[in-house]
C-alpha cells in the first residue's frame, strides 16, 4: 500500500527476492545463518543486519578511527573528520596561546579579546593559529581560509568593519545588532 510519510512500500516478494540474492552472493561464513534468517523472514530487516552487513571503519588521516559505520558516513568521515580534528586543534592552540574562549559552535571558534587599537593585529594572530592547526592534519597543499567578525555579542550576522583613521591606517570596529538598525 502507499503511505504518505514513507512513501510506497516494496512489495514482499521483491524484499524477499533481494534476501535470497544477498543470501547466494554471500562468501562470509559468518554471515549464512543470518542471511538464511532473513531471507527466510524478511520483516525482520533492521539496522543490526545493516550495520553487520555493510558497517566499516573508517580512519582519518591524523589516525582517528571512526567504526560500524555505514556507507555514508565512511566516505564522508574522511573530510569532515579531519576538518572537525583540524579545529579542535586549533582550538588547543588558541587556548595554549593564552585566549579566552568561551564557545566553540559547529565550526567557529568564540574568543573574547580585549578592545582597542590591537584588534586588527590580535585577528591576524587567530587566523595564523587557526590555518596553521588546520594545516598541520590537511598538509600544506590544501588551501586554508578563515573567516573573522568582531562583535560586541555573537550572531551569525557578525561582520568584520574596518573604519579608515586619519592617517590613512584601518582599525576594527566591534560590530553590534545595534548598529545594524
Amino acid at each position: 500500500g502507499i503511505n504518505a510519510e514513507y512513501g510506497t512500500q516494496y512489495e514482499p516478494e521483491l524484499i524477499r527476492s533481494v534476501w535470497k540474492c544477498l543470501f547466494e552472493l554471500n562468501r562470509n561464513v559468518h554471515f549464512h545463518n543470518l542471511l538464511l534468517s532473513y531471507s527466510n523472514n524478511p520483516q525482520l530487516g533492521n539496522e543490526t543486519i545493516e550495520a553487520k552487513l555493510f558497517g566499516t571503519d573508517t580512519v582519518v588521516l591524523t589516525g582517528r578511527i571512526r567504526g560500524g559505520i555505514g556507507f555514508t558516513q565512511s566516505c564522508n568521515t574522511p573530510f569532515s573528520g579531519l576538518a572537525a580534528d583540524g579545529a579542535k586543534l586549533a582550538l588547543f592552540n588558541l587556548f595554549h596561546c593564552g585566549y579566552r574562549v568561551v564557545g566553540f559552535v559547529h565550526d567557529e571558534f568564540i574568543l573574547e579579546v580585549e578592545d582597542g587599537p590591537n584588534l586588527k593585529r590580535e585577528i591576524n594572530i587567530v587566523k595564523q593559529i587557526a590555518c596553521d592547526s588546520m594545516a598541520m592534519v590537511c598538509g600544506p597543499s590544501v588551501p586554508i581560509q578563515v573567516e573573522c567578525a568582531v562583535s560586541t555579542v555573537w550572531s551569525k550576522d557578525a561582520q568584520l568593519i574596518f573604519k579608515k583613521n586619519e592617517d590613512g591606517t584601518e582599525t576594527v570596529v566591534p560590530w553590534s545588532p545595534q548598529a545594524e538598525r
